[in-house]
């Protein structure tokens, strides 16, 4: 079960997951460095904070406008079109930037990692409904696009420029377009330094 974020200790903790999937480190340093130099964390922080200040008493409101306008300005300059209101679990790493299309409506669990050029959408043929639901600690390499009302199973692997139009098991890497299963290896070679508390 997703650990909602609604408090400042939800936000805490999202930043801290988000920040040690960088490095393995939480000090103040780590987080110095990764703001001023990882334009994918600088973006989660102020991904997580519009998230828990939409959802903070009406007087915070101003604090939620500042948030938003930075948040906003990260998303065209560095090409990440995700709402703040998307259902993604602490652990978020963005590995690059430029690209990165996530459908607001789809479900990404914790320690996933996500590449530069990748689609997470919902089938049109099928509605606004018919978006994916990602489980814990998946892999998406450049490219792939993942469409439609289906499962990607935890520990996946998704390779580069795969099209994923049907459900993946867990702990297996697909590729190709259609993806397909290549290889019964799991994630556990590209997700590193895994937020476990």
């Amino acid at each position: 079960m997703m650990r909602e974020l609604r408090t400042k200790e939800d936000f805490d903790y999202y930043v801290k997951a988000d920040l040690y999937r960088y490095g393995g480190d939480t000090s103040k340093e780590a987080f110095r460095k990764a703001f001023k130099h990882i334009p994918g964390f600088k973006f989660c922080y102020y991904m997580r904070k519009c998230a828990y200040l939409s959802k903070a008493p009406v007087y915070t409101r101003p604090l939620f406008y500042i948030a938003n306008a930075k948040y906003n300005r990260l998303k065209f300059r560095f090409g990440f079109d995700i709402e703040y209101s998307t259902a993604i679990g602490p652990g978020l790493h963005i590995s690059h930037w430029g690209g990165i299309v996530i459908n607001p409506k789809a479900v990404i669990g914790k320690n996933c990692n996500i590449s530069h050029q990748i689609t997470v959408g919902m089938d049109s043929k099928e509605g606004e409904d018919s978006v994916p639901t990602i489980g814990d600690n998946v892999y998406i390499a450049p490219g792939s696009k993942i469409f439609g009302r289906i499962s990607v199973g935890s520990d996946s692997a998704v390779g580069a420029n795969s099209v994923v139009t049907r459900d993946v098991p867990c702990s297996v890497t697909v590729a190709g377009s259609p993806a397909a299963t290549v290889s019964e290896n799991d994630s556990s070679g590209y997700v590193k330094n895994k937020f476990l508390e």
